[in-house]
């Protein structure tokens, strides 16, 4: 099972991994301690088969069917996914499977809301890209969790997602097992044998065999162009007139399609890190991405290589990295469920790494913890990337992503005459990445698997349209937002974002604005306009004057704070020890007291001195709550894949100012 694409969705990894730890935290398996001087609460808050039945939705469905008032038809309930958050509703919408049969059987859309905290005046459908990246656990493990990248956008309008046919809860693609998936995750992509190039072929043809045996219905309707026609009759449950769209990744492809097929329909859309693959045959796919990878890979090498604190600082990150891939392609690391962790690990590992820069430094602590034989953190950066849960589950985003990419036309339906001397080229351009791209790679990529040409995005419509691109983007370089924007017509704004990592709002300020104003108002966003990435939260200035800990080692986890839920922009370090967590606690405690910054009577803990002076104004609002997370709670299945990345056995310790 090769990846012919890499997956084109919101990968922030330890964010899905810990979005619904929040709860845990500060109700009992933690030892917390806050201070008397919080003025505000920052703590966390508390497959389907095919529908034979007729399908009862209109027949066409290219004409719009929404209303001028809006009147869902969708009976939201209360979830039974105990990883939602609480306030999330669910919902299910019965939808043709063929939409050339639109009165023959049907499939279930599995759709979550967060419904808006005033009065709703109407919706916001969002998709965070894959293909087959699920839109309810993006909604209800991540947004509903912090919401602030749309800011007062949630005030009158509710967020909903939906899992697209084929993903998730909403008919899902089904081809092989846990067990197949773990034994076939890590193949060695640079077959040295006979044995190992064996692997790779009956691994192909048995994930196309399985998809084909065991996915009801003709893999051909699990296409974009359905996807879009769904959106439609999603519109129209919502008793929105017209569609409201955040598309990420792909999903801006896919709102791109939508737009195409339903001009009249379009609200406003805001087309995060954008991708438009028209044009390009199998090779410059696979060439753009890479390279796209290549540079942001270059961008956290360099930034490791100037930081002497680095885990895996080296005088050339590149080559010590290289050494590795290396290393374990030679002499595999045993892992979890029998699996080697071998070169595979270490290139998806590193790629799921570059998707968000907070990820940059458990990537560093995880390659130099390989290096002395322990591969754990590595696997589990590499799992997430693939879609495997922690406790060895797995999401059907693998399947869903190789199907739909044949059936949408994503890998590309034709390669370049001089094929063999642009891979050979591509070795040199992406060493990194590139470096196990072979001629027969582009044979038949597709295999056992139904294919069609992407879909040809054309819009004239009036509707805003805001898309954004990133300079530093790996996954959908730059060149992707201009042919998407191009493409979407007069009517469209492209925002260049000049930060790291895949898609923009959340990372910026400046393209959160400027969205939420599209989406709320739908009105144009401004022309050439160019963004930064925010700053990282600072510490106030009485942070440094803090007691020291005995036992306690700084552990960099940038964006730490909202790991645990806490609004984003909060300040929070992270340290671990190899203490239990009530020895971490209970020195916690000591050290503050010595230091005078304990009450005599109890445990708050004022910022000031032993006469109770506070140090520094602290704006009238700072305060300091410490979490203590020993192994056992770090072991926790909402914590598990965030306690994989830790040392093992250790204690974290988490200072967070509110």
């Amino acid at each position: 099972m090769r990846r012919t694409i890499p997956s084109l969705l919101i990968l922030t990894a330890l964010l899905a991994a810990c979005s619904a730890t929040d709860a845990q935290v500060t109700r009992g398996t933690s030892a917390t301690i806050t201070t008397e001087f919080d003025t505000t609460d920052t703590s966390p808050g508390d497959t389907v088969p095919v529908d034979t039945t007729p399908s009862d939705t209109s027949p066409d469905d290219t004409a719009p069917v929404g209303t001028d008032e809006r009147s869902s038809t969708l009976d939201w309930k209360q979830c039974d996914n105990a990883k939602y958050a609480p306030e999330v509703e669910c919902a299910t919408l019965s939808v043709p499977f063929d939409y050339d049969q639109p009165d023959g059987a049907t499939i279930d859309l599995a759709l979550t809301r967060l419904p808006a905290t005033g009065t709703a005046v109407g919706s916001v459908l969002v998709n965070p890209g894959g293909p087959g990246g699920s839109g309810n656990e993006f909604l209800a493990e991540n947004l509903a969790f912090d919401p602030s990248e749309f800011g007062d956008l949630t005030d009158t309008y509710d967020l909903v997602g939906f899992d697209p046919r084929g993903v998730g809860e909403s008919a899902p693609i089904d081809c092989v097992d846990n067990a197949w998936l773990d034994a076939h995750e890590f193949l060695d992509p640079t077959p040295d044998t006979p044995e190992e190039q064996a692997a790779l072929d009956d691994s192909d043809r048995e994930f196309a065999a399985g998809c084909v045996a065991h996915t009801t219905g003709d893999l051909a309707q699990y296409d974009t162009k359905n996807t879009a026609r769904d959106m439609d009759r999603i519109r129209a449950a919502l008793g929105d007139e017209q569609l409201t769209f955040y598309g990420a990744s792909y999903g801006t492809f896919l709102g791109g399609v939508y737009a195409t097929l339903f001009p009249d329909n379009v609200r406003a859309m805001v087309l995060d890190g954008a991708y438009y693959p028209a044009d390009e045959d199998a090779f410059t796919s696979i060439r753009t991405q890479w390279l796209g990878f290549e540079g942001a890979f270059t961008n956290w090498a360099n930034d490791c290589q100037a930081n002497a604190a680095c885990p895996f600082h080296a005088d050339d990150v590149g080559a010590r990295w290289l050494a590795l891939r290396t290393e374990l392609d030679q002499s595999p690391l045993p892992a979890s469920a029998g699996r080697q962790a071998n070169e595979a690990a270490v290139v998806d590992a590193t790629i799921a790494a570059l998707y968000d820069k907070s990820s940059w430094d458990p990537l560093s602590q995880a390659l130099a913890a390989a290096e002395q034989g322990d591969p754990t953190a590595l696997v589990t950066l590499a799992d997430l990337y693939a879609g495997r849960e922690a406790d060895g589950t797995w999401s059907n985003l693998n399947e869903a992503n190789q199907v739909l990419n044949c059936t949408s036309g994503l890998v590309g339906t034709t390669t370049p005459t001089d094929l063999a001397a642009k891979v050979d080229a591509l070795h040199t351009e992406a060493p990194h990445f590139g470096y196990d791209v072979r001629v027969e790679d582009f044979t038949d990529p597709c295999a056992g698997l139904p294919t069609e040409p992407a879909e040809t995005i054309t819009y004239s419509g009036p509707a805003p349209i805001l898309v954004t691109g990133g300079k530093n983007d790996p996954a959908t370089p730059f060149v992707y937002a201009e042919k998407l924007s191009t493409a979407l017509g007069s009517s469209a704004s492209l925002i260049t974002y000049t930060g790291e990592g895949h898609t923009s709002m959340g990372s910026s300020s400046c393209v959160s604005d400027a969205g939420v104003a599209v989406l709320r108002d739908a009105s144009a966003a401004p022309t050439g306009l160019v963004c930064d990435q925010d700053p990282p939260p600072s510490a106030p200035d009485w942070f440094a004057d803090l007691p020291t800990v005995d036992g306690l080692s700084p552990y960099e986890m940038e964006d730490a704070a909202s790991l645990f839920g806490f609004p984003k922009g909060t300040y929070a370090k992270a340290f671990v020890s190899t203490a239990s967590q009530a020895d971490v606690t209970a020195a916690v405690k000591q050290s503050f007291d010595d230091a005078g910054w304990l009450r005599a009577a109890g445990t708050k803990i004022p910022i000031g001195d032993q006469n109770g002076d506070l140090v520094g104004e602290l704006d009238g609002s700072h305060g300091l709550q410490i979490i203590v997370l020993g192994p056992e709670v770090m072991a926790t299945p909402d914590l598990a894949t965030l306690g994989r990345l830790l040392p093992k056995g250790a204690t974290l310790v988490l200072y967070v100012v509110s």
